[in-house]
């Protein structure tokens, strides 16, 4: 089985490198084949069978090894992904929607984050919120199986548009495996503690400032470290 893999050149990032990785490593390692692409093309139509598909299981296992994946337990009624050849993993709502469009059979979008609920906190414009919503719906119902970095994703998803699929997935996100080396005695010495990321509404770095204050208060000798490229902004808290 051939995936082809939709990574636009404008979404490519530290995080989303990290992203592709996982996935490129999860779909080599359930002995499928992966083929990077950065522009969708209108993909040629072809018939292919509709039978039970009861392997989801040893799928999940082989592409779990190394990451913690919790989904429904079968797929009865899907199409057997083996009878297609036309395959796509996106990492977001409107791509699977344009994959769709483009004729692809089979959609696995690993979904990073609410699109329409974070425009609105950056323009408080309704009519924006309510197109993006429009589209996202879309796009999870194109959607075959969605990975979700979260229960609460999932939970928002089936709120919001009453779409549950049969099978879904969560991974959470992270950039590498933990290095147990580094954690030892001399370097928990202090009480530090860290945020790290951006500052974006939803990710409530305010809430975030506002809690140290109060720990500071009971532990005079707390430090505080921002690991940021928003310097300035975290300046103003």
């Amino acid at each position: 089985m051939q995936f082809d893999l939709y990574y636009p050149d404008h979404a490519t990032s530290d995080v989303t490198d990290g992203i592709v990785e996982v996935i490129c490593d999860g779909v080599a390692r359930a002995g499928h084949q992966m083929n990077q692409i950065s522009k969708l093309k209108k993909q040629k139509q072809i018939s292919f069978k509709h039978k039970t598909f009861h392997k989801c299981r040893s799928h999940r296992q082989k592409i779990g090894d190394t990451n913690d994946i919790s989904g429904t337990n079968d797929i009865s009624g899907t199409n057997d992904i083996s009878d297609m050849n036309k395959a796509i993993i996106v990492i977001d709502l409107i791509s699977a929607l344009k994959a769709k469009l483009c004729g692809y059979q089979f959609i696995i979008c690993w979904v990073q984050g609410i699109l329409p609920e974070e425009s609105y906190y950056r323009h408080k414009s309704k009519l924006r919120f309510s197109i993006l919503s429009a589209i996202e719906k879309m796009g999870l119902q194109a959607t075959d199986i969605p990975i979700f970095t979260s229960a609460q994703m999932r939970s928002h998803y089936r709120r919001k548009y009453g779409i549950a699929k049969k099978v879904d997935y969560m991974i959470p996100c992270f950039n590498e495996e933990i290095h147990k080396d580094a954690f030892t005695d001399q370097r928990y010495q202090g009480n530090t503690f860290l945020y790290a990321g951006r500052l974006s509404v939803w990710q409530c770095f305010e809430r975030t400032v506002a809690l140290y204050k109060e720990i500071e208060k009971r532990i005079p000798d707390a430090k505080f470290l921002i690991l940021t490229h928003e310097k300035e902004q975290a300046k103003i808290f």
